[in-house]
């Protein structure tokens, strides 16, 4: 069966047309990464304002500018990273950042937990994220629901060797004047991670009873 010349020439033009966008994207890639690598708290707005309106690179320009600008507040943050995330779902940090924004402009449990865990599903495991994550989360263990909190004891688990010595004693103190379900619970989970579970469990001086100094 033949193919009419029209047709051929539609998809001829179709492919021609995926093929140059797929360049015109991965050039404008290519320049926002080289602007965004030179780019510090004073020449970032000059060097980041082509890219503000860019459907593909927009979100990430405007959430870095308020990073390197240190005059951000919260609610600037978290929709410039709801922005960010549409367009990149799968960017485990930026979750963990936007469970922080909304924990700073305190929004409802439950939406600092579901950003929470969607950071746990993108960067299960991601060392420094897992510190990260860990060092935000375990203060707030008693808002978190049992799914979350599974996450949370995996990241102290695998990001304990990441998190610095001051967080690691801050998460003590933390642990040492909550309440003793709290401490049991971090315990018990701890004590089901087996063996790899012992250098945090060891760190946090997690024990039953009544609190520890």
């Amino acid at each position: 069966m033949s193919v009419a010349p029209g047709w051929r020439t539609g998809a001829a033009l179709l492919v021609i047309g995926l093929c140059a966008f797929t360049i015109w994207r991965a050039t404008t890639l290519l320049r926002y990464g080289l602007a965004e690598l030179r780019a510090d708290a004073a020449s970032a707005p000059e060097a980041l304002r082509p890219f503000l309106g860019d459907v593909t690179v927009g979100a990430r320009a405007r959430t870095r500018l308020l990073a390197l600008s240190g005059r951000e507040d919260s609610s600037q943050r978290l929709v410039a990273l709801q922005d960010l995330l549409v367009l990149t779902p799968l960017a485990s940090g930026a979750w963990l950042d936007l469970a922080r924004a909304r924990f700073s402009t305190r929004e409802p449990a439950e939406r600092i937990s579901g950003a929470l865990l969607m950071s746990q599903l993108t960067g299960r495991n991601e060392g420094r994220l897992m510190a990260g994550r860990a060092v935000f989360a375990l203060p707030l263990w008693p808002m978190l629901p049992g799914g979350v909190r599974k996450g949370v004891i995996s990241d102290l688990v695998g990001g304990w060797g990441e998190i610095a010595d001051p967080q690691r004693i801050a998460l003590r103190t933390a642990l040492s004047v909550a309440r003793d379900e709290t401490r049991e619970s971090v315990r018990a989970g701890l004590l089901a991670a087996g063996r790899p579970g012992a250098p945090a469990r060891q760190g946090l001086r997690v024990k039953s009873g009544a609190s520890q100094p």
